[in-house]
């Protein structure tokens, strides 16, 4: 531990003097809300560049009836991003950007997760849990994960080919076309068949989500369409959107988020309700080496037969820099959730390995401070209650209790952040035995210089 603190001292001396100017204007604006560390997302402007120190540390248990399986992960590794765009000729500019990946040090481990081919199951890990890009390294070396031509003008504008994207569901960077239009009254729209992210945690090149599930699940993911429009003034903001994915699901949503300000109070309340036509998948319908990892796979043919909802709400009050927050937020019991997160999700939660299962139901509470930008510190708690592939009653729910810490220091461009997340899968009992009870903690680390 005392050699990532000494690689972060190092970073910080070395960059501390390179100063690279930036537009702070960014293409896509998040509501007003306290709970808002900062988010690196792509500026216009000439140049945009990062470089991040990043490191993980993951020590867990799975607790049988008879024996206790130990399971670690992590590792640490550099980051570096840069993004060009041109400037405007006839409303017309092209954008670029690549990032890369040097791996310092992975966490040596020989538990049940640590192989890929392990019986499937260690595949079965990275594509189930959140939490997998943390506990174990699956970044690649480098990506180039924006190169876009764009007409605009003052009001609408068009894109096509790599770029990055936030909408209801969907974010990070996708290869597609993409309309869009600002203002009081806005909207994208368009079309992605492949998703990359690229970031100090995750380096992941397009077409890497769509081969796990096509590969271990039975997918045939080919086109992904997004309809996104949304209306904002300074106390509310209503968003409706469509997304239709193949194989996977149709989903038609509505969010909307209020916020009144009185004196030094803060009082914000959203809510949001997404119905889904979803396809069936089951462990029955899984076959190689997905049968009998934990998968559940895509029952053919069957796209749009499991009708499903997602509903949450959340409040938060904040006086001058302090916060409080509570939430719910409920999935249908047909499981028809489950695939809701592939591209992005919604979670308040570090992790969202359980929220979207099969009728979860998760509440949470949150304290947070936020002072000038500079400083933030949160912790959340929450208890999600979800129906468990091992339970033989779906009468019986397994339990999972989720905490997370979260601390961020930002000086200008040098950001610091840590977080430290607790899951504890709490034992209940089926009809015959009980399952398995899981536990991890992970630690995360980054520091972060953006020119």
């Amino acid at each position: 531990m005392s050699r990532i603190f000494l690689l972060f001292i190092l970073f910080g001396l070395i960059f501390i003097d390179f100063v690279f100017g930036s537009s702070e204007e960014k293409i896509f604006q998040n509501p007003p809300t306290i709970y808002s560390p900062s988010e690196n997302t792509l500026v216009r402007g000439v140049l945009q560049a990062q470089v991040a120190i990043f490191s993980s540390l993951g020590l867990g248990k799975i607790e049988h009836e008879d024996s206790t399986d130990n399971i670690k992960g992590g590792y640490t590794e550099i980051f570096a991003l840069a993004s060009l765009q041109s400037p405007k000729i006839y409303g017309f500019d092209v954008g670029v950007g690549v990032s890369g990946v040097l791996l310092i040090d992975k966490v040596r481990s020989d538990d049940i997760y640590s192989d890929d081919n392990a019986g499937g199951i260690g595949t079965a890990f990275r594509i189930s849990n959140d939490e997998a890009k943390d506990f174990r390294y699956t970044s690649q070396m480098g990506l180039l994960h924006t190169l876009y031509l764009q007409y605009s003008n003052d009001s609408v504008g068009i894109k096509i080919g790599r770029f990055p994207l936030k909408t209801e569901w969907i974010g990070d960077f996708i290869q597609g076309i993409g309309a869009y239009s600002s203002g009081l009254l806005s909207f994208q729209a368009g079309w992605f068949n492949a998703q990359a992210y690229a970031n100090p945690e995750e380096n992941i090149d397009f077409g890497s989500i769509k081969k796990l599930y096509e590969s271990y699940q039975g997918y045939d993911i080919k086109n992904n369409y997004y309809l996104d429009m949304s209306y904002q003034n300074d106390w509310l903001k209503i968003n409706t959107y469509y997304n239709h994915f193949d194989t996977l699901f149709d989903a038609i949503g509505l969010r909307g988020l209020g916020v009144l300000r009185f004196y030094r109070w803060s009082f914000e309340t959203e809510a949001s309700l997404v119905f889904l036509a979803a396809s069936m998948h089951s462990a029955h319908a899984c076959s190689g080496i997905a049968k009998g990892s934990g998968l559940a796979c895509y029952d053919r043919s069957s796209m749009g037969r499991i009708r499903g909802y997602v509903w949450s709400i959340e409040e938060r009050i904040a006086w001058e820099e302090w916060g409080v927050i509570a939430g719910y937020l409920q999935n249908d019991e047909k499981d028809g959730a489950s695939n809701l997160a592939i591209y992005s999700d919604n979670n308040p939660l570090e992790y969202n390995s359980t929220v979207y299962g099969e009728g979860a139901k998760t509440a949470y509470l949150g304290l947070e401070y936020a002072y000038d930008r500079v400083v933030f510190i949160g912790i959340r708690y929450a208890l999600s209650w979800y129906h468990s592939m091992e339970l033989e009653s779906r009468s019986s729910q397994a339990l999972q209790a989720q905490l997370n810490i979260k601390a961020e220091i930002n000086f200008d461009a040098l950001s610091l952040k840590i977080s430290y997340i607790n899951l504890n899968e709490i034992n209940r009992y089926g009809r015959n035995h009980r399952i398995p009870s899981y536990q991890n903690n992970i630690i995360k680390m980054s520091l972060s210089y953006d020119f």
